[in-house]
């Protein structure tokens, strides 16, 4: 778990950028926005990883529906969802797994915060 194979499988990025990311120990962060992936960071341990995640969240209101999915790593949904809870106040999040498109591009111990407005 936590390697970067199923995204050079996928096409998100090179064999090159894997083995420097490898290297280095390094996380990417990816948004789905307007329907594309897009990096949106990367980080070097969990912690800093969580960091960048939620620098990247909105404030949580009234109209803010939220979830949290995993990839065959159902620990970091508690994890997750007590943070959204603590930092942020977010009541009412859905919890699941990611579905099979997303997960065999980003592949087993991938995990996301998923919002939506409206």
């Amino acid at each position: 778990m936590g390697t970067l194979e199923y995204l050079v499988k996928g096409g998100r990025i090179g064999k090159a950028r894997a083995f420097l990311g490898k290297l280095l120990g390094l996380k990417p962060v990816l948004a789905l926005v307007n329907g594309e992936i897009v990096p949106v960071g990367k980080a070097r341990n969990e912690e800093k990883l969580t960091e960048k995640i939620f620098s990247l969240l909105p404030p949580a209101s009234d109209d803010t529906r939220w979830a949290v999915a995993h990839g065959n790593c159902a620990s970091r949904i508690a994890v997750m969802v007590n943070l959204l809870e603590e930092r942020l106040g977010v009541e009412d999040i859905l919890t699941g797994e990611i579905g099979p498109t997303v997960g065999t591009h980003a592949g087993p111990g991938c995990w996301g915060i998923f919002y939506m407005k409206g």
